[in-house]
């Protein structure tokens, strides 16, 4: 079953065709603004595909507790509803089905992470991902050079790699 986890892989080409086509960009939803042809939409829609349905059915295969069921599930589903709300810059009902994926995905995936996966390696990843998010998405003066350009789409990178490695060393 952890063989699935290397489906999340090909969202890197999507990436890397966007930084070449358009440059860097504020997150990585915020590369559905460029696309201009149905394939592009398409695209970005299986490329979160990739990461949302393994780390769901992995999560949900590796859970000896079946409390964290809800919570894979909630975390992958959440990332394929951004697949979803792709015009969420518009505003509106999008925007906010955006950001309750955006940000629901990636808590939820954690405390999965933390209830589930209790082995030092896991607590190491989530730990140090919570430092590296909190320093560059709460406003504290004290850590300004701490803080990198982009940073949201580097929080949301960080957030797959993390609960990648996390299932795959469990």
């Amino acid at each position: 079953m952890k063989q699935l986890l290397l489906i999340p892989l090909l969202i890197i080409p999507y990436l890397i065709y966007i930084r070449v086509k358009h440059g860097m960009t504020v997150s990585i939803s915020a590369t559905a603004k460029f696309h201009k042809s149905t394939l592009e939409k398409v695209w970005f829609g299986l490329s979160l595909w990739a990461v949302g349905i393994p780390l769901m059915i992995v999560g949900f295969e590796s859970s000896d507790p079946e409390d964290t069921l809800i919570l894979w599930l909630l975390a992958g589903g959440l990332i394929c509803l951004i697949a979803a709300a792709q015009v969420f810059w518009k505003g509106g009902m999008e925007y906010k089905a955006h950001m309750i994926g955006s940000y629901g995905g990636i808590g939820s995936g954690m405390l999965a992470l933390l209830i589930h996966c209790t082995s030092f390696i896991t607590i190491l990843l989530v730990s140090v991902f919570a430092l590296f998010a909190s320093v560059q998405l709460i406003p504290w003066k004290k850590f300004n050079k701490y803080k990198i350009k982009n940073r949201i789409y580097w929080v949301e990178v960080a957030a797959i790699v993390t609960a990648q490695l996390a299932l795959y060393f469990t």
